[in-house]
């Protein structure tokens, strides 16, 4: 009997937690690193190094590290890596965001992007053409 009332408690319990909380438990972890090329509000549109555009949506509780500590910080150019949860739409719900390189001054496009250095930051790999 006293198993009955343990069952139908965590039951009770189960229906009560919110539909989205049951979700987010469900949902895909995701990273993506790129550089900041749009920001609207909370959402900003991170460009990777595949060249896919990828939505962010920064919350009151994501964490910001690195070289920015709030998320009102966050400016069009900076090199980003970012942890969190894939959402509706493919949108990533921020959980941490880590602002590798500031884009203050910084002009993408430039020569240097287009070397070894830049492929590795952006790709996490880099390849050397043989002869």
């Amino acid at each position: 009997m006293g198993d009955m009332k343990l069952l139908a408690i965590g039951l009770l319990l189960l229906s009560l937690a919110p539909a989205a909380a049951r979700a987010a438990a469900h949902a895909e972890s995701v990273g993506v690193k790129g550089f900041v090329v749009d920001r609207r509000g909370p959402d900003l549109t991170v460009r990777s190094g595949d060249g896919a555009a990828v939505v962010v949506r920064l919350a009151p509780g994501t964490e910001v590290a690195g070289l920015r500590t709030a998320a009102a910080e966050i400016a069009l150019l900076d090199l980003v890596r970012v942890e969190g949860l894939r959402g509706a739409g493919g949108v990533v719900l921020a959980r941490r965001v880590d602002v590798v390189m500031a884009g203050d001054g910084f002009r993408r496009g430039r020569a240097e992007e287009r070397s070894l250095f830049w492929r590795w930051v952006l790709n996490g790999a880099f390849s050397v053409p043989l002869p």
